[in-house]
């Protein structure tokens, strides 16, 4: 049995972002399993030395219906190294063909921006 190699369906970064994020990642042609990995950091972090938190959904549609996956980080101004701080998850999810994986949310206080990494790949 030859091992295969999961094909990269998109990879997309947004990068300086000041508010909420909606955009469509990927509309698949086929059902089928996809890997989904996301990455958030922010930076400078919590202005005042307050502590929020920070939630990035994907919504995706497998046989039962809609389904949200995430990562959620707090991110404080405590960090005394780079006053930097990330979260990420990796999952694998069944999707149906013609249904949108969305990445959506997230809203850091004034002051505040934020990067998000995604890499969706096909797992068939």
């Amino acid at each position: 049995m030859k091992a295969e190699v999961p094909t990269i369906v998109t990879s997309v970064e947004f990068l300086n972002q000041t508010g909420a994020l909606n955009s469509v990642l990927f509309i698949p042609t086929s059902d089928g399993l996809f890997r989904i990995s996301e990455y958030t950091n922010n930076s400078p972090g919590a202005p005042n030395g307050n502590i929020f938190s920070l939630t990035i959904p994907i919504t995706y549609t497998d046989d039962l219906g809609a389904r949200t996956i995430g990562s959620s980080a707090e991110f404080s101004s405590f960090d005394a190294v780079s006053n930097t701080t990330g979260s990420g998850f990796g999952a694998l999810v069944g999707v149906k063909a013609g249904q949108p994986i969305v990445l959506n949310g997230g809203a850091p206080p004034s002051g505040t921006t934020y990067n998000v990494f995604v890499i969706i790949e096909d797992m068939n």
